[in-house]
C-alpha cells in the first residue's frame, strides 16, 4: 500500500474518509490570545493616591522634608471646666480634677459641680494642693449648701470673685504639645532581568522589564498605604533603620479597645468623646466586612428608606448621622477587620523626603537592572479629635 493510501486509511478509521481536519494538521496554528492582561490582585491605594477608594477622600500632602525627623504642634486652651477625678463629700475642701487640669482653675475662681436635681452650691478656689497633683483647694458653700459629688461629675468655672480693687490672679499657661515622627524608606526594590529575556516577545506586554517594574511600583504603594494605617514608629540609630508611625500609632486618646461591634451606640460614644474635646471626625475608614451591624437593613433605627428609590430603599450605609454630626463611611480594602479609624483627612498628611523614583542600575554581566525607592512619613495633627476601634470581631 502506498504511503498516501496508508494515511487516508488512518483517517477513514476516524470516521471521516478522505477529510483532513484540524486534529491531523495542528502544527503551526497561531494562538488566538487575548492580549489584555487581567490583574487578579487589587491595587487599591485610596488614602495616598485615590486609587480604588470607593469615595475615600485622599489625605493631604505636607511640605517636603529635608530631614528624616519632623515635628508638629498641638495646643490647648485652659478651658474653665473639667471632670472630678474622685468623689467629694460635704466636708472635703480638696477637690481632685482630671489629670493635667489643675491649671484650668485659678485662685479666686467660682466653681460649681453640675448635679441633677435641686442641689446647688458654688465654691471659691483658694489655691492648689502643695502635695497632691491635679487637686484644687476650695472654700465650700460660698452660695448654697455643701453636698456630695460623684467621680466624673462636671466641674465648671462661672467667673471669678476677687475683692474689688484686687491685683490680678497669678498668671497661668500651658505649653504646646510637640509630636514627632520620622520617615521610612520604602525600598530600594530591585528589578533585574537578563538581556535575552528583555528581547523575548510576550503576550499582553510590549516590554517585560517595564511590566515587572510597574508591578513592583504598585506593590510598594500598597505597602505605604498599609504603613499609613498600621505603621509603628521606630528609629534605631545604631542599626540605621527606621519606620514611620501611622494612624494606629498616633490615635491614642480616644481608643475603643473592647467593643466588638461598629454599631450606632459605640460610634456615638466615640463621637461624644471627640465632641467634648472640641472636634468630631468626618470620615470612618473601615473594612466592609466590619460593617455588618451598622449596615443592617432590618434595623429601622439606623436605616433611612426611600420608597421612590429603584432599589426599594435598600442601600448600604454611606454615612451615619448622629447629634454630633455626619460621619461618612469610607470602605477600605486594606483595613484589618478588627480596626476602624475615625479621622479628619485634612489633618493627616504624607510628608515626602523623596517621592518614588526609578534608578537605573550599573551594567553587570549580560543583564539589565534598576530599583525603585521612596521615603516619606506621616503627620497626624489633632489626634484628640480622632478615634479608633481595635477589637471589632465578626464570624
Amino acid at each position: 500500500m502506498a504511503l498516501a493510501d496508508s494515511y487516508l486509511a488512518g483517517i477513514s478509521a476516524a470516521g471521516n474518509p478522505g477529510v483532513i481536519t484540524v486534529y491531523e494538521l495542528g502544527v503551526g496554528i497561531p494562538v488566538n490570545m487575548d492580549e489584555a492582561l487581567y490583574m487578579l490582585d487589587p491595587d487599591d491605594v485610596p488614602l495616598l493616591a485615590g486609587i480604588g477608594g470607593d469615595g475615600v477622600p485622599t489625605i493631604g500632602t505636607g511640605e517636603a522634608l529635608d530631614a528624616i525627623e519632623f515635628n508638629w504642634l498641638d495646643d490647648n486652651y485652659l478651658l474653665p471646666r473639667s471632670l472630678l477625678g474622685g468623689a467629694a463629700t460635704t466636708g472635703d475642701t480638696s477637690i481632685l480634677v482630671q489629670s493635667g487640669h489643675q491649671k484650668r482653675f485659678a485662685t479666686g475662681d467660682i466653681v460649681r459641680v453640675v448635679k441633677a436635681g435641686t442641689a446647688s452650691e458654688t465654691m471659691l478656689v483658694t489655691g492648689y494642693s502643695a502635695t497632691t497633683a491635679d487637686t484644687i483647694v476650695v472654700s465650700r458653700a460660698l452660695v448654697g449648701t455643701a453636698t456630695n459629688y460623684s467621680s466624673g461629675a462636671t466641674i465648671i468655672v462661672t467667673g471669678s470673685a476677687l475683692s474689688e480693687g484686687s491685683d490680678p490672679e497669678k498668671g497661668r499657661a500651658n505649653d504646646r504639645i510637640e509630636n514627632e515622627n520620622n520617615t521610612q524608606i520604602f525600598g530600594p526594590t530591585a528589578v533585574q532581568m537578563s538581556r535575552t529575556e528583555t528581547q523575548i516577545r510576550k503576550y499582553g506586554v510590549p516590554n517585560e522589564y517595564n511590566h515587572q517594574l510597574m508591578k513592583r511600583m504598585r506593590e510598594q504603594w500598597i505597602s505605604a498605604e498599609q504603613a499609613l494605617l498600621l505603621g509603628l514608629r521606630y528609629n534605631n540609630t545604631a542599626a540605621r533603620k527606621r519606620t514611620t508611625g501611622g494612624l494606629d500609632y498616633f490615635i491614642t486618646t480616644n481608643a475603643d479597645t473592647t467593643n466588638t461591634q461598629s454599631n450606632l451606640t459605640n460610634i456615638t460614644t466615640l463621637q461624644k468623646t471627640n465632641y467634648n474635646a472640641g472636634g468630631v471626625p468626618a470620615v470612618a475608614v473601615i473594612n466592609p466586612i466590619s460593617l455588618n451591624d451598622i449596615n443592617d437593613p432590618a434595623n429601622t433605627t439606623i436605616l433611612q428608606q426611600e420608597v421612590d428609590d429603584p432599589m426599594r430603599g435598600r442601600r448600604r450605609v454611606s454615612y451615619v448621622v448622629t447629634e454630633f454630626g455626619n460621619l461618612y463611611i469610607a470602605r477600605h480594602r486594606w483595613m484589618p477587620t478588627s480596626h476602624a479609624f475615625f479621622i479628619e483627612p485634612g489633618r493627616v498628611k504624607a510628608r515626602y523626603l523623596q517621592r518614588m523614583v526609578y534608578v537605573k542600575g550599573a551594567v553587570t554581566g549580560d543583564s539589565v537592572s534598576g530599583f525603585i525607592v521612596m521615603e516619606l512619613g506621616f503627620e497626624v495633627k489633632g489626634e484628640e479629635h480622632m478615634a479608633k476601634m481595635t477589637a471589632l470581631s465578626y464570624s
